[in-house]
């Protein structure tokens, strides 16, 4: 899919005009060959930002027109020429679906735009994305979507959706997990486990519990985090420990 993201700084006094002109040209693109979501927010720092979704770069390029005057209606809102970055979305998960047809709904979003990457490292660094991140927020109360795209000039945007701003404040907040482990028991595989999880910072261990049975173990670690990513994270740090054999988060 393709991504493209436009900020634009707005007059003082003239926001709630802008976001209903652009709403109304927003509907006006519901049927546009290619489009997959067109979204619009208002954000904290005095702009407007608006992305879409595309099935690819050409039926994005094939919208132009209808884009640019879509874009010239805001001349009399706007305080200076917007910037527009686009480029291939790498990266990202729908949480919750909805149907062209169900009634639109406010969302509050997060924005990260414009980090840069090492290059060499871009490939790993969007499959951690996919598979660690962006898999690790399943579950997450209040999320509806996640992506990461790439804009150019080895530059990268971030953009997450959420129900409210209850629903990100509350993913930042620590909740209790419990972790339950099976295994064979090895000399110092206890330090070893403990040494996993004091290096992850963000993580608090509460208990460490271990019973042996001839030369199996069975052990639960309660720990403290603020997200799913890293309790993902560190199951799969614990489970290339020798001696591990069975790890579950209940």
């Amino acid at each position: 899919m393709y991504f493209r993201l436009t900020q634009v700084d707005i007059q003082e006094g003239k926001m709630d005009e802008t976001i209903a002109y652009a709403e109304s040209v927003a509907d006006s693109f519901r049927d546009t060959p290619g489009l997959f979501q067109i979204c619009i927010a208002e954000m904290d720092n005095g702009q407007v930002t608006s992305w879409s979704l595309w099935a690819n770069e050409d039926a994005m390029n094939a919208a132009g027109p209808k884009i640019q005057e879509a874009l010239s209606g805001l001349g009399e809102f706007v305080s200076g020429p917007p910037t527009i970055s686009f480029g291939p979305m790498n990266a990202g998960q729908i949480y919750q679906t909805t149907r062209k047809d169900d009634p639109v709904k406010p969302f509050v979003v997060r924005l990260g735009f414009g980090s840069e990457y090492v290059e060499e490292k871009f490939d790993e660094a969007t499959d951690w994305l996919q598979n660690t991140v962006y898999a690790g927020y399943e579950g997450t109360e209040g999320l509806i979507g996640a992506l990461a795209a790439d804009v150019g000039d080895n530059k990268g945007v971030t953009l997450s959706n959420w129900e409210s701003q209850e629903a990100i404040d509350s993913s930042q907040e620590k909740f209790t997990v419990q972790i339950n482990i099976t295994g064979i028991d090895k000399l110092g595989l206890l330090n070893n486990i403990t040494k996993v999880i004091s290096e992850n910072m963000n993580i608090n261990m509460k208990r460490l519990n271990f019973e042996t049975a001839g030369n199996t173990f069975v052990g639960n670690i309660i720990i403290s985090v603020k997200s799913n990513v890293e309790v993902n994270n560190l199951i799969k740090k614990l489970k290339v420990l020798n001696g591990i054999d069975k790890i579950k988060r209940t």
